[in-house]
C-alpha cells in the first residue's frame, strides 16, 4: 500500500467529505459570496471534478486526467481576475 496524503487522510470517502463540505460552506458563508458566484447554481459538476481532481493531487487515482485529460489550471484561470478580495 501506497503511503502518501490521499491514503493517510482516508482515501476516496474523506476527499469526496471535504469537498462537500467545502461547497456547503460556499452556500452558507457569507464571505464566501462572491465566489459562490462564479459557479453554477447547481455544484454537483465542480464538486465531482474537485474531487477526482483532488484525488489525483494528493496521490490516489488519477481520475480527472482519466476522464478530462490535463488539468492546465493556469489556463482554466485566467479569465478571472485574483487579487487580495
Amino acid at each position: 500500500m501506497t503511503d502518501n496524503y490521499f491514503t493517510r487522510m482516508g482515501s476516496e470517502t474523506v476527499v469526496r467529505q471535504l469537498v462537500d463540505r467545502f461547497y456547503d460552506l460556499m452556500d452558507e458563508l457569507e464571505a464566501a459570496r462572491d465566489i459562490r458566484q462564479l459557479h453554477a447554481p447547481d455544484t454537483s459538476e465542480a464538486r465531482d471534478k474537485l474531487f477526482m481532481f483532488l484525488c489525483g493531487w494528493l496521490g490516489g487515482p488519477q481520475l480527472y486526467i482519466e476522464k478530462y485529460g490535463h488539468p492546465k489550471l493556469r489556463q482554466r484561470h485566467l479569465p478571472f481576475r485574483i487579487g487580495e478580495k
